[in-house]
């Protein structure tokens, strides 16, 4: 199963940790694969520096953690859906070329009312969790 984390997703478990760990325990046990993008690392890394004032060091760890977890795509032509959020079509971009099964975000505002971009659905961390993840391991 493909799924697209959205910025808000790792910058809250490199930040903070939480829920979003559980979805980071499955990456371990391969039951998912994190589909990702050079502009959404960018993107994380922009806001970890910029609104979290993180070193250099710091950075560049988190760098090479997504780099160990997700399994690269080139953005396609880019997606200019969302206009009142342009930062948000990085992750639809990334979904697209992975042809991925979930993008997954705590942006209440712009991303989860969508529900699906094409045939990509959009969930909260705790939706994934309870109504995927949780089900795989029944």
């Amino acid at each position: 199963m493909k799924v697209v984390l959205d910025t808000n997703i790792y910058v809250s478990t490199l930040h903070f940790g939480g829920a979003v760990k559980e979805i980071f325990k499955a990456l371990g046990e391969e039951k998912i694969t994190v589909c990702v993008s050079e502009e959404i690392t960018r993107e994380v890394l922009r806001i970890l520096k910029s609104k979290l004032d993180w070193s250099n060091q710091q950075l560049e760890e988190a760098r090479q953690l997504i780099s160990s977890i997700g399994e690269y795509y080139p953005s396609p032509s880019q997606v200019t859906f969302l206009k009142s959020d342009p930062s948000d079509n990085i992750i639809l971009a990334c979904a697209v070329a992975a042809k991925a099964d979930y993008i997954i975000t705590g942006d209440k505002k712009h991303l989860l009312p969508l529900r699906k971009y094409k045939s990509i659905k959009i969930v909260s961390p705790n939706q994934f969790l309870l109504q995927v993840l949780y089900k795989m391991n029944d």
